[in-house]
Order: structure tokens, then sequence, then C-alpha cells
């Protein structure tokens, strides 16, 4: 049976075994296709159902980027292992964007980053997802590209230069012509891998089960692989850099707080005030004028 509304956008889970819809009723719609043609779980997204888009961001976690009635930017994250109102974790209004058009997610699970794209903007805005402290979404600072994005396509993480420290990659869509990308991370000590950003990360470029393996409810083993490069020693084990001798010692007793300081700025005003005000001024040795004067 097909859903009651027109499909807005869908997405597979990470193992292939559900579907997430998301239709023009603002319905979150979660099928499982080889147990039954009817929905098994539903929640209710953003208000306006003119656009969206979904992703997965664990076996039971998704992300849903759309507009509310009024306009405004949002997206919503679902808990699907609870039901009503509780499987609502959070919304996030963005007002930091000036372009109208939808955000489009990308997760990069690895780092438990989610990078959200629009039309019309050079910037692609960040935000870490941390899965158990809420809000679960906490903004990082934006991405700049020197024109503006038409459309953005992220690589598998096997294709990140991972001596400079790449961890993301992709090609993007201008008014004019379609250019690669890619976004790195500072570190000092680049002749080691840094494997705190570089994990075991699943091999997505390949498949997991072929198509009479999936309908025959086969479940996929997800395989991970390591992105180390040859040679290259893990950060983790490299040697412990020791630190130069400081000339002097230095106490947090002699930092100031910024309350300490309005203080002392406060106190110089006032004194400051008080020796003014004990000083005559000029006009107190001037002789004033009779009052007969005034008639003249």
């Amino acid at each position: 049976n097909p859903p009651p509304s027109p499909i807005i956008a869908l997405a597979w889970s990470p193992d292939g075994s559900q579907l997430a819809v998301f239709d023009r009723d603002s319905k979150l719609l979660l099928y499982t296709p080889l147990h039954g043609v009817d929905p098994m779980w539903e929640g209710t997204g953003p208000s306006s159902g003119k656009a969206g888009r979904v992703i997965w961001l664990s076996s039971s976690r998704v992300l849903i980027s759309g507009f509310e009635k009024g306009g405004s930017k949002v997206f919503y994250l679902f808990d699907t292992s609870k039901t009503g109102a509780d499987s609502i974790l959070s919304v996030v209004a963005t007002t930091h964007m000036s372009s109208p058009s939808l955000l489009i997610p990308h997760f990069d699970s690895d780092t438990n980053l989610v990078f959200f794209t629009t039309r019309g903007e050079s910037a692609v805005f960040v935000y870490e997802y941390l899965p158990t402290e809420h809000p679960f979404f906490f903004s990082l600072s934006s991405l700049s590209l020197p024109t503006q994005n038409q459309e953005l396509f992220f690589f598998p993480k096997v294709s990140c230069q991972v001596r400079d420290v790449e961890v993301v990659r992709g090609v993007r869509l201008t008014q004019s012509s379609l250019e690669g990308f890619g976004f790195k991370v500072p570190r000092v000590r680049t002749e080691f891998f840094q494997d705190d950003l570089f994990p075991l990360t699943e091999a997505t470029w390949e498949p997991l089960l072929t198509a009479d393996e999936w309908l025959s409810g086969n479940k996929p083993d997800i395989r991970k692989v390591s992105l180390q490069p040859d040679g290259m020693t893990p950060l983790s084990k490299a040697p412990v850099k020791s630190s130069p001798q400081k000339s002097a010692k230095t106490s947090f007793q002699d930092f100031k707080s910024a309350a300490d300081h309005e203080k002392e700025l406060v106190d110089g005003m006032i004194q400051r005030m008080q020796v003014l005000e004990s000083k005559p001024l000029k006009q107190d040795f001037m002789e004033g004028v009779d009052d007969d004067e005034w008639d003249d």
C-alpha cells in the first residue's frame, strides 16, 4: 500500500532493513518492507510538508530537515524506539542562514558531524551530534567556500586524503562549474595517523548483500575498514613530546576575572571624580554682576 500522502523524502536504514518516509502530511513513517506493507511506526515532523530530507544517524535515530508553516527552517531528531511525543528528542531552529532553500543534511558517523548545505549559500553549516547529551546538536564554526553552492555531494570516506587530515571530500555544483572540495582539520603532528579522527569506518562503497540475499531476509554484516596509510604510526602510539621549561611559573592568582577588572575601573572613576570635585573652578574666583546692571 502506498503512503496516504505524496512522498517528500525517504531513506534506507544503515542495514537496509527499514525505510523511513516523510510525506506531505508531515508524517514520518517507518516501513519494514519484508514484513508487510503497512508502516510499523509513525511520528510527526516539521509542520510544512512542502519539502524535506531524511537521513539515519543510527539504527533507531532519524533526522528530518524541513520547514515549519511560518517558513522557518528546522530539523527534528527522532528515536524510533519510542512512540508519541517521547520519540521527538530534539527540534533545532536555524536562523543564521540567509537562503530560503531547504537544508540538505550529510552525516559523518566517524566524527559525529552533521553538515548542512543549502542552495544559494557559500557556507557549509556544521553541527556536532552527541547521542547522549541533550539537546544532541551543538553548532560549530561554518565552513566557507569561494562561491555559492547549487548542490554538494559527499564522497565515501575512503576518498579522503588521510595524510593531509582531510575528513570530508566531495564535489559541488556552482552556477557555472563542477568543483571538488575538501575539509581538513588543522593538526600539529601530521606525520602520524590521526586515529582519533579516523576510526574504523563503514565500507559504504561496497555492497552488503545481493538482491536475492536481501529478499531472503538475510542480515548483512556491516564491514569496517581502517584508513591508516601504510608506514604511518597512529597518533595514539606516538612518543610523547617533552614540554619546554618555562622561565617563570604562572599562578592562576596572577589572572584577574572580568568582575575584578570592572570593579577596578569603577573605583578609579570614582576616585577621579572626587579629585575633580575638590578642585575649585575658575568661575569660583570671578566677581559676579550687580543686580542693577541687568536693567541696562
